[in-house]
């Protein structure tokens, strides 16, 4: 009984280490019938409702209450949409869809919410070091595709023999006469895309677990800009932008002359290195860099096609639709009736959670989820003057948002664990003065 209560969160532990490997082939098929990931979000949410039951129900702060209700909201107002499109469209598609994806969907999203926000009550209670100790179970489930795309570096550039793994690491849409590396790391995600944001999970993440990172978020940095992958190199631009405007709000700093003439020498430096090393980083950086040239074609670009296209796609419904979406995974209806202009189906996602939104949920829910990075947005950076908490929050908050754009993994565990991360460091930064030394970060 004593062991059974001291390895009652073993379930979570193991649920935050396998968190990434979602993107990792060989995990994701370990059975043929359904993906791992699934099985595992199964098993956890049952746990953790059973849980739940145990402790007496969920404990949640208005804040939080808020946030998830931003969240389901739109899920339930689709049901509209839903009726609408069932009694006017006759498409036996979308019948088709309603038969399997929607159900699926539908029971996805609430053993989310329920591990969510389980996760959300019982830690209440938790003091800092233990959250921290559940957080670093993620981290090192991060570290080991860290430890992958390292060796995969070294396999790329010495010929260190490596995994045969079936992944997207060779480049494409550019031509081969211009680039100085012919790879992309992947470690052992499918591809570049699904690597990047972890590697900035790893990054920010290294500021949780140690008090002053210096290795790690380097290596993390090295890797990413071997990932060529454009979301990940604009993902994290934003976030230096957005670290150097917050560092000044942390600080308390006012921008005064000297300030200014610092920032521009360093600037005119960069600048200078620029110049006298142009062709050498337009080499390394083109197979970013000659992608750009088709960006806004979208009957060039398929990512940007799939981007757009299902804002004017929901439109072709009713006024419901338009508002309400289509349903819950309907985004794999398009899959069946809407093709890219080489002639191939849309994919089954456009990997945008907000593409995928507008279509799925209708322009309610794309507003509401966005109205709910807002708030995540605004709660950290209000109190990013206290301690470091909000700072990170907020960085996590924009890298969450931005990854969303490349990489729709809102029903996937690193989605929820991400979120949960940034909930909790907003809640604990009442607790703890900023005239005292100790905080959250540990």
């Amino acid at each position: 009984m004593i062991g059974l209560k001291k390895n009652k969160y073993l379930i979570f532990n193991v649920f935050f280490i396998l968190a990434p490997f979602t993107v990792f082939y060989g995990y994701e098929n370990l059975f043929k019938v359904i993906p791992t990931s699934v099985i595992s979000i199964i098993l956890t949410s049952i746990y953790a409702f059973l849980l739940i039951l145990y402790n007496g129900g969920f404990k949640l702060n208005i804040f939080e209450r808020k946030i998830i209700f931003l969240f389901i909201t739109p899920i339930f107002t689709s049901f509209i949409g839903i009726l609408s499109a069932l009694l006017i469209e006759k498409n036996a598609s979308y019948y088709e869809y309603i038969t399997f994806d929607f159900f699926n969907r539908l029971f996805l999203v609430v053993c989310n919410i329920i591990i969510f926000t389980t996760l959300l009550t019982i830690t209440k209670s938790w003091d800092k070091y233990r959250i921290v100790n559940l957080v670093k179970k993620y981290y090192y489930g991060l570290f080991i595709f860290v430890l992958f795309g390292l060796w995969q570096l070294l396999h790329f550039i010495f010929k260190i023999p490596f995994l045969n793994l079936k992944v997207r690491a060779y480049i494409h849409s550019v031509s081969s006469s211009h680039f100085l590396f012919n790879f992309r790391l992947t470690s052992l995600a499918n591809e570049p895309s699904y690597f990047a944001p972890l590697l900035i999970d790893f990054i920010l993440i290294s500021f949780i677990v140690y008090s002053k990172p210096k290795i790690m978020p380097i290596l993390g940095l090295i890797l990413l800009a071997f990932t060529y992958s454009g979301g990940g190199y604009i993902d994290i631009i934003v976030i230096l932008f957005y670290l150097i405007f917050a560092y000044f709000k942390y600080n308390a700093y006012k921008i005064k002359e000297e300030y200014i003439i610092i920032l521009f020498m360093i600037l005119g430096i960069c600048g200078g290195i620029i110049t006298f090393y142009f062709s050498n980083i337009y080499e390394i950086f083109y197979p970013v860099i000659g992608r750009f040239s088709s960006f806004f074609n979208i009957y060039e670009h398929i990512r940007m096609f799939m981007f757009l296209m299902p804002f004017l796609w929901v439109l072709e419904g009713t006024i419901f639709n338009a508002l309400f979406g289509f349903g819950p995974g309907s985004y794999k209806f398009l899959h069946k009736t809407k093709m890219l202009p080489g002639g191939n189906p849309v994919h089954v996602t456009s990997n945008n959670l907000f593409a995928d939104t507008v279509f799925e949920l209708g322009y309610f829910g794309f507003i509401s989820y966005l109205i709910l990075f807002c708030k995540l947005l605004l709660k950290s950076y209000r109190n990013i003057y206290k301690n470091k908490n909000s700072f990170i929050a907020f960085l996590m908050t924009v890298h969450l948002f931005m990854s969303s754009i490349y990489r729709a993994d809102f029903m996937q565990p690193r989605f929820w664990i991400v979120l949960f991360i940034i909930i909790k460091l907003i809640n604990e930064n009442g607790k703890i003065d900023r005239s005292s030394n100790e905080n959250f970060i540990c």
